[in-house]
């Protein structure tokens, strides 16, 4: 016995059942009635200005508490996980957060900004962690820089510091490309203030 997927739509002649074993559930199946040039996977997805292949959580901003590390240390880690694409060469938000740094010490906040990044075709791309600014808006505070030139997945790691952030604060992930229209790729991206 398989698995069956039971669906009730309706149409302009009334209630209909569309039933289908999830083994007969092909790409093409899954595409019938979207437009033609639907991706039909994520390896065929080209980014049209940024593009969320996937991502972790709720969309929209969600707020990230600190949490202590080793030995009293205070961290913040926000949530910036996922797979996100632009062929903009203007440099584009592709995700926010707001995150709590009350609870670092000191005066300065050092991070650490790792990610697999990749970039097509010949072009550069950049990769930016910014704190603070106007929301939705790639601006606020340069923190790190992760650049790639290789069509393969790189991990890339970058460091940085910034005037510890009173309270909550945006923090911002930005990417651009080097030339409109060739995708600049980031995934799994992490960066942990301390």
């Amino acid at each position: 016995m398989g698995l069956i997927l039971k669906i009730a739509g309706e149409s302009s002649e009334g209630d209909f059942d569309f039933v289908a074993s999830v083994n007969d559930m092909t790409v093409d199946r899954l595409k019938q009635g979207m437009p033609s040039d639907a991706p039909a996977t994520q390896g065929e997805i080209v980014g049209t200005t940024v593009t969320v292949v996937s991502q972790s959580g709720a969309g929209g901003p969600s707020i990230l508490s600190v949490s202590g590390g080793g030995g009293g240390a205070q961290t913040v880690q926000p949530d910036l996980d996922g797979l996100y694409s632009s062929d903009v060469a203007a440099e584009t938000l592709l995700k926010q957060v707001l995150a709590d740094f009350s609870g670092i010490t000191g005066t300065t906040a050092a991070v650490a900004f790792s990610s697999y990044v990749r970039a097509m075709g010949g072009a550069t791309g950049t990769f930016r962690l910014r704190v603070g600014g106007t929301d939705g808006v790639a601006d606020g505070t340069l923190v790190a820089t992760l650049t790639v030139t290789s069509t393969s997945y790189q991990m890339v790691t970058g460091t940085g510091s910034v005037a510890k952030p009173v309270g909550l604060a945006l923090v911002k992930l930005t990417a651009q490309t080097s030339v409109t229209g060739l995708d600049a790729q980031i995934k799994s991206a992490v960066a942990i203030f301390t």
